[in-house]
């Protein structure tokens, strides 16, 4: 009787934290659509996530005049998201990133990249804002071209 209790007990703990993720996720996304709109309402030109193995997901997205960016960390219990500064040799790479975009995901990287809209059931649901393309972080660093490890590693470490 009490194996019974405790596999049940288990599947309900199971199912629970599943509906919990969810909804973290969800009200991340929502505080991520409200964060966007009052930090700027130009239209987003191109658009980036980077997103890595301890759950630090990057939003990068430009606009006409700048690159705009928000941090998060989908799996932390506060789920807060907070402004990052984009450096000047940040925004290089950038450009060369969203220039050469068509390049880099036909390389050998791109098993490395996702479109937006697979990612959107694995963690964040980034897809009602358009977002071109995701680049999973945890592929081999020598498959990675210098420009998108270097803005890895300066972003996340």
């Amino acid at each position: 009787m009490r194996v019974i209790f405790g596999i049940v007990f288990m599947i309900s703990l199971s199912v629970y934290c599943q509906d919990r993720n969810r909804i973290d996720s969800l009200a991340l996304f929502s505080s991520i659509n409200r964060e966007i709109k009052n930090l700027n309402s130009d239209e987003a030109t191109e658009t980036l996530v980077l997103k890595d193995n301890s759950g630090n997901a990057i939003l990068i997205w430009k606009t006409q005049r700048k690159y705009c960016s928000l941090i998060a960390n989908y799996r932390s219990p506060n789920k807060s998201l907070r402004k990052m500064r984009i450096s000047k040799k940040n925004r290089d790479r950038l450009d060369y990133i969203f220039q050469n975009k068509e390049e880099i995901m036909e390389s050998d990287l791109k098993d490395c990249f996702e479109d937006a809209y697979n990612i959107t059931r694995v963690w964040l649901n980034f897809n009602d804002q358009g977002y071109n393309y995701s680049f999973d972080t945890n592929c081999k660093q020598e498959k990675l071209v210098k420009p998108l490890y270097a803005l890895y590693f300066s972003l996340f470490r």
